[in-house]
């Protein structure tokens, strides 16, 4: 299933983390469950998944910058849909013996099976309780969770979701939480990163957006929250028609936070000092503003 999450994008209340305030109780109110058919899953792979194809590339793509010795055997990505983020997988590490992909819809298993029917590292599953049969200690060298936590109404159910991801993972892999770039989103997304913040830094580090384990500078912010912006390009107009109003480049939002099960670097010597300096670089928020002879960046 998916929803839709009806919010007001002016300015963010400082109770955003407050799950008992009137705020948090109509948002949960506006929530209209949507459960996908045979058409909409077919839709779905028209307009949604090149923008979470794009967001998962671009998730990955700072995992390797970051992580080049970084090589996946056995990935999982929870609440897959048709698993755009399967895809990246299959492409920057063809060497990846197992994806795991968990999608309880029908439709939208039905149609990612077809889509992987000649990839052989492709196991698709309806629940997670199919995974039962594997080894009690079996890791994941990598898990994905995108777009998924809104779903969920319950605030105990979610972090218990969140945390029985984090168990599963292998040491020194990776997990990564994808949300709509709303002030839901980042507040879903800040709940993952005050649980981490609990763990001992031996244990679990965050590696995006921002690596630091101080309190978030946004988090009391009355005007924006941490989200970020991907563009990608809409089909052409020779392969799906299109009306000629239609933008050639969209733009999604995003939050998002990324977490490895270990310490973000083992040692310091002279071929890694540029990497160990970009993990305290600022983050860009919003859109550039271009102006005559200058950018403004947030």
């Amino acid at each position: 299933m998916k929803y839709q999450i009806k919010e007001r994008k002016s300015k963010i209340h400082n109770e955003h983390n407050k799950e008992d305030s009137p705020v948090f109780e109509k948002q949960e109110k506006e929530k209209s469950l949507f459960k996908y058919d045979q058409n909409s899953a077919i839709a779905y792979l028209f307009r949604k998944f090149p923008e979470s194809y794009n967001i998962s590339n671009r998730l990955v793509n700072e995992i390797i910058l970051k992580n080049p010795d970084f090589k996946p055997v056995k990935v999982l990505d929870f609440g897959s849909g048709v698993s755009p983020f399967g895809h990246i997988i299959k492409e920057k590490f063809p060497d990846c013996e197992k994806i795991y992909c968990i999608e309880n819809n029908e439709f939208m298993n039905r149609l990612g099976k077809y889509l992987t029917k000649e990839m052989d590292s492709f196991d698709w599953n309806s629940s997670i309780h199919e995974l039962a049969i594997l080894e009690n200690n079996y890791k994941f060298d990598m898990i994905n969770c995108s777009f998924v936590l809104e779903e969920i109404l319950s605030p105990k159910d979610r972090l218990l979701l969140v945390e029985t991801l984090i168990e599963k993972l292998a040491p020194n892999g990776f997990i990564t939480f994808v949300f709509v770039g709303s002030p839901m989103g980042f507040r879903y997304m800040h709940d993952i990163r005050q649980i981490i913040l609990k763990k001992s830094r031996e244990d679990f580090n965050i590696l995006g957006p921002c690596s630091h384990h101080l309190e978030c500078p946004l988090l009391n912010s009355t005007s924006t929250w941490c989200h970020f912006e991907q563009s990608w390009p809409r089909y052409s107009g020779n392969i799906i028609p299109r009306d000629k109003s239609e933008r050639n480049i969209i733009k999604s939002k995003f939050c998002y936070i990324t977490i490895r099960k270990g310490l973000l670097l083992t040692g310091i010597n002279s071929s890694n000092i540029e990497l160990i300096k970009s993990f305290k670089y600022s983050r860009i928020i919003n859109s550039v503003i271009k102006r005559d002879g200058h950018n403004i960046l947030d």
